[in-house]
């Protein structure tokens, strides 16, 4: 190099490439909630959509194959391929019979993550880490562009499986409560989330009760012959206040009344009452019994009191077989590699400058003596800054990118050899001074300022 020039050297950290699908390959049997199956999994790993994906519910064992993006530029070491999927079973937790594995070609070769079943109910990350190829050998960028990423997986049949279905008041029978916050009572108690104070159905008159009779939204399972319903049970949110004072949910089946506990509270409560038989006929509930039954609450008041109710509703839980959807929403691949290391090679500096602090403390004792310690080397750093007149716009970037990385760099060839050793950057600038036109060589003026590692 000569006595001209020094050297700036780097070997970065190891950083990350993420690809994603981008078009089906075959086989591709699992189903699409919508559009093509590679766009239902390629959302950003950031930004996960639940609103697309990819399922099977079926007993046999399929799969679903996707090739992937090609890097750009990347350059350097690849350390590992991660395959990452994003999965859930839907309603029901996946039998513990169950497969899903994620599967990584290389081009020639599959590799298999092993069986990551039984999925849950809840959206999950499932991982398949490959350190070498699966046909054997280390992974090269050309490998990188043959990579095909799949799922392989099935949804063994769930014996008795609990479901739930919510029914709520969709229209008004009789009321003797008063609404409050909408025209209709029944829709002051429809909630999905119960509002307390801003909807609500209230009576408040003295030595009275109330009563109000709804119908319900009708079930989506009626016609499932095979359900065998276990409980009917009725929830209400509710406020019965003062001396006497009470309210209470039930059921009306073929004009008979039948009730739940009758109960009071001082401030906003939530209780829930359960029938597991038709208390109209004391034998197991039918889907014809709950789509003939409606909704019904009272409230009795004693002196000065008042009752207000702002939530009711049903939920019907029954059993059946099920095969739950197997979803998975995201499906792609992450590159870990280690960039080339780097150099730059810069003229002599014009300009060293050397600080060599040092841990100085001072110890004052009761009597008020004092002692000084030297505690040794804190820290050393230098600034350098020259002028560069070849290959200025690549060196400057080249550095900018040293920056970037935030990794250690070694000097060389400085006139000190002391100085000739590791330092991380703590900040570089360059100013254009050449005075020229754009297109002649560019003339820099640099400072780099160094902290010894």
């Amino acid at each position: 190099m000569g006595d001209n020039w020094i050297s700036i050297t780097q070997t970065p950290d190891s950083t990350n490439l993420v690809i994603y699908p981008n078009a089906n390959s075959s086989p591709l049997e699992m189903l699409a909630s919508s559009g093509a199956s590679y766009e239902c999994i390629d959302e950003s790993y950031a930004s996960p959509n639940d609103s697309d994906y990819i399922y099977w519910d079926g007993l046999s064992v399929v799969s679903s194959w996707f090739t992937m993006a090609d890097h750009t530029t990347e350059t350097g070491t690849i350390n590992y391929i991660r395959a990452i999927a994003r999965a859930k079973s839907q309603l029901h937790n996946q039998s513990s019979s169950g497969s899903y594995e994620i599967v990584l070609s290389d081009g020639t070769t599959k590799g298999f993550s092993g069986n990551k079943a039984p999925l849950t109910t809840t959206y999950s990350k499932y991982y398949m880490t490959a350190s070498s190829r699966p046909s054997s050998g280390n992974w090269t960028w050309g490998d990188v562009d043959n990579i095909q990423l799949g799922i392989k997986a099935n949804s063994p049949t769930l014996t008795q499986a609990t479901h739930s279905e919510i029914l709520r008041p969709i229209g008004d029978i009789s009321t003797e409560f008063n609404a409050h916050g909408e025209t209709n009572n029944y829709e002051c108690v429809d909630d999905v989330i119960a509002d307390d104070d801003t909807t609500l159905i209230r009576f408040t008159s003295d030595f009275n009760s109330a009563t109000d009779r709804y119908t319900l939204s009708d079930t989506s399972s009626a016609t499932a012959s095979t359900n065998g319903i276990t409980s009917v049970v009725v929830y209400h949110r509710f406020i019965a206040y003062e001396d006497n004072s009470w309210e209470k949910v039930g059921l009306y089946i073929n004009g008979t009344e039948y009730w739940g506990t009758a109960r009071d509270s001082d401030n906003w409560a939530n209780a829930s009452d359960t029938w597991t038989v038709n208390p109209d006929t004391s034998a197991a509930w039918t889907w014809d019994d709950i789509e003939a039954m409606d909704l019904i609450v009272k409230c009795g008041i004693g002196s000065d009191g008042l009752c207000y109710v702002t939530q009711i509703y049903v939920v019907v839980n029954y059993v059946e077989d099920a095969n739950p959807d197997i979803r998975t929403s995201q499906l792609y691949a992450v590159v870990n590699y280690t960039p080339p290391a780097s150099e730059v090679s810069l003229s002599m500096p014009d300009s060293i400058n050397v600080s060599h602090s040092r841990d100085i403390s001072r110890f004052t004792f009761a009597d008020g003596d004092y002692e000084i310690e030297d505690m040794g080397r804190s820290g050393k750093s230098m600034t350098i800054s020259g002028i560069e007149y070849d290959s200025t716009v690549s060196d400057m970037l080249h550095l900018k990118d040293m920056c970037h990385y935030g990794n250690i760099v070694t000097l060389g060839n400085l006139p000190d050899d002391n100085l000739n050793t590791n330092y991380l950057i703590r900040s570089f600038s360059w100013n254009d001074i050449s005075y020229c036109d754009a297109a002649q060589d560019r003339i820099y003026r640099w400072n780099i300022e160094l902290e010894e590692a």
